[in-house]
């Protein structure tokens, strides 16, 4: 059944083309990841009193995401470009500043999840 979706025990025809590319959704899904990240970071920074800017924030994120696409070593690699960049944009300690912000976002960004999951789904 090719073409179809299931809505509950009927099936709708599904259009053959979809009218964006596939390419123009990644990008735009990587952009708001940057975006959320970016400002969950900021707001860590916030509550930890690390003087950040969002705009810093924002461009960690970015670099990390970036990172993180290398085969094998991306992922590993993006913590470390996420711990150099935020280290160098606000000049403060890696532990326990750097680290208690990058958890602290974490932790925001898993209850963000969790609040948008309540709303939307």
């Amino acid at each position: 059944m090719q073409g179809k979706i299931r809505v509950g025990y009927n099936y709708i025809d599904t259009p053959d083309k979809c009218c964006v590319r596939r390419e123009y959704c990644m990008f735009f899904f990587l952009f708001i990841s940057i975006l959320i990240t970016g400002a969950m970071l900021w707001f860590a920074s916030l509550l930890t009193d690390v003087k950040i800017d969002f705009k810093q924030t924002s461009i960690a994120a970015g670099a990390s995401s970036l990172t993180s696409a290398v085969p094998v070593f991306g992922w590993p690699l993006s913590f470390i470009v996420l711990f150099y960049l935020l280290r160098y944009f606000s000049k403060a300690d890696i532990w326990p500043d750097i680290i208690l912000v990058v958890l602290t976002s974490k932790i925001l960004t898993i209850l963000f999840g969790m609040i948008m999951i309540q709303i939307f789904y």
